[in-house]
Formats: structure tokens, C-alpha cells, sequence
């Protein structure tokens, strides 16, 4: 996405976002407290990132993830009394940490390949005279 484009989608929603602002308040009233605190934690990260330069990177949003599959497992399991449930329940907790892992891989090589495409780009365009 261009940054042309990023700031006009900015212009947009800060000219906008007062004529919609009672559909807004009313629809947040009825999410839950705990998805209300997930987005206002999203955006104070989204935040932080954009203040030290690092917004193409997922990592924040990435631990954040992991902590909260860590929080809601050992919540599900604290109310478990079955041994088969909380066997259950650590499994599908391992996997979805598994799959954060797997995407976090699937980003870095993404990273990887971008980054050996601008340097052989670069190679092109400056080449070093021996």
C-alpha cells in the first residue's frame, strides 16, 4: 500500500468519523467488555509500533495472541474438572500456539525474500566498479 494512499485513508476517516460516531457509540455497546479491551489494546500497540518505526511488523500483535490463548486455556482449564477436557484443552492450546508459530515463520521468510530482492535490485541498479 502506498503512503499516498495511507494518508488519504486517514483524511477520510478523520472527516468522517464524527457524522458516524452515534453508530459507533451504539454498536460498542453491545460488545463485550473483554473484546472491547482486545481492541484498545490493538490500537495502543498499533500505536507503539507506528511511534518506533515498526509497523509492518507483527511481532506485538503476535505475543499478544500467544498471551491470550495462554490465558483463556488456563481460565478454561482452572474450570475444568475432567481430566480429559483439560487434555483437550492444553492440545488446542498447543496448536493454536503452533499456528502463531507457523505465521510468524510464513512472515519472516516473506521478510527474507523482500529483503534479498531489494538487495539484488539494488546490486542492479549500483553496481561496484573493482
Amino acid at each position: 500500500m502506498s503512503v499516498s494512499l495511507l494518508l488519504l485513508q486517514d483524511a477520510e476517516i478523520r472527516n468522517n468519523a464524527a457524522s458516524y460516531l452515534p453508530q459507533i457509540s451504539q454498536l460498542l455497546n453491545h460488545v463485550p467488555r473483554q473484546m472491547l479491551l482486545i481492541f484498545k489494546t490493538n490500537d495502543l500497540l498499533r500505536g507503539i509500533e507506528v511511534a518506533l518505526g515498526t509497523r509492518a511488523r507483527a511481532s506485538s500483535f503476535l505475543s499478544m495472541s500467544r498471551c491470550c490463548i495462554r490465558a483463556l486455556a488456563a481460565h478454561k482449564k482452572k474450570n475444568t474438572c475432567s481430566f480429559f477436557r483439560r487434555t483437550q484443552i492444553s492440545f488446542r492450546e498447543a496448536f493454536s500456539l503452533w499456528q502463531i508459530n507457523l505465521h510468524e515463520l510464513i512472515l519472516c521468510v516473506k521478510e527474507l525474500r523482500l529483503a534479498t530482492w531489494v538487495l539484488a535490485l539494488l546490486r542492479r541498479l549500483l553496481p561496484t566498479s573493482y
